[in-house]
């Protein structure tokens, strides 16, 4: 979907994660993690014009 001159937004599917036991660090004990279902992420990539924009950009610190 694009915005304006900014760029494209869209989104980008993260896959599942199963559910898993780690350890607890300070104590040593086993904890087990549930399973994630599989999300949508939203991403952006920036338009080209943008890029070229803020590299050219100057950035002062006072």
């Amino acid at each position: 979907m694009p915005v304006g001159k900014i760029g494209k937004i869209f989104l980008k599917i993260r896959p599942a994660q199963k559910a898993r036991v780690v350890k607890n660090p300070a104590t040593g004990e086993e904890i087990t993690i549930k399973a994630k279902p599989e999300t949508y992420i939203p991403r952006i990539s920036f338009s080209k014009r943008l890029k070229e924009k803020t590299v050219d950009a100057k950035i002062t610190v006072e």
